[in-house]
C-alpha cells in the first residue's frame, strides 16, 4: 500500500531539558545562587549544593538564569510578548541597544500508514528539525517584539525589518538590497547595535 505522508507539526520545548544542568540563578531581590537547575515552562526547578530537596520557583522571581550546557552558557529571561500579551521564557542571543531572544522547539515530522485498527504513525529520527521563535526588543521598552520563526519568517520581513530598524539608513539599505535577509537576524541585531548609533 502507498504509504501517505502526513505533516504534524508537534513542538517540543528544548529548553526544559530533563537533567538538570550547572546554573546561575539571580533574583529580582539582587540575591544570586550557584545550583544546579532546569527550566520548567514558567518555573524554574533548582537544587543548591548544600540541599537535598529541589526547590521550584516561578520565573517572575528571577531576574535572568545562567544555564551550562557542556562548555556553553545560555542566559534566559521571562519577558512579556507584546502580541501575545503574556510572559515567556527566552533565551538571549545578541544584547545590546536591540536584543535578539529564541525559543527553540523540535519540529517533529510523523508517517502515517492506513492498518487494521485505523492509521498507525511511525516516527523517524530523520524528520527532526529545529524551529526558533525570534523576538526584538530595545532598550528603553519592557516587552519582545516576535518578529516570526525560522522556517519562514513573515512575507512582509522586509517592510517589517526597515521599519524597526528605521534609525538607521545604512541597515535598512542592506536589507532592501539583499544583502542581510531574514535568516541573518543575529548578524541584522549586532550590525544595528555595533554601526548604528
Amino acid at each position: 500500500m502507498k504509504k501517505i505522508l502526513l505533516l504534524i507539526a508537534m513542538f517540543i520545548m528544548t529548553i526544559g531539558v530533563a537533567q538538570m544542568k550547572p546554573c546561575k540563578i539571580v533574583f529580582k531581590s539582587g540575591e544570586e545562587v550557584k545550583a544546579i537547575g532546569k527550566i520548567d515552562i514558567d518555573d524554574f526547578k533548582y537544587k543548591s549544593p548544600n540541599e537535598k530537596k529541589k526547590i521550584k520557583i516561578h520565573f517572575s522571581e528571577i531576574e535572568y538564569v545562567v544555564i551550562k550546557f557542556d562548555e556553553v552558557e545560555r542566559t534566559y529571561r521571562f519577558l512579556l510578548d507584546d502580541y501575545t500579551n503574556k510572559y515567556k521564557v527566552l533565551e538571549e542571543v545578541v544584547v545590546g541597544r536591540i536584543s535578539l531572544y529564541v525559543t527553540s522547539m523540535t519540529s517533529v515530522y510523523m508517517e502515517a500508514e492506513p492498518s487494521l485498527s485505523g492509521v498507525s504513525y511511525s516516527l523517524d529520527d530523520t524528520s527532526r528539525n529545529m524551529v526558533y521563535d525570534y523576538y526584538l526588543k530595545k532598550i528603553n521598552e519592557d516587552f519582545v517584539v516576535y518578529v516570526g520563526y525560522s522556517k519562514s519568517f513573515s512575507k512582509r520581513f522586509k517592510k517589517s525589518a526597515a521599519e524597526y530598524f528605521s534609525d538607521c539608513s545604512e541597515l535598512v539599505s542592506k536589507i532592501e538590497s539583499k544583502e542581510f535577509r531574514k535568516i541573518d537576524l543575529p548578524q541584522i541585531v549586532a550590525y544595528y547595535n555595533d554601526e548604528c548609533k
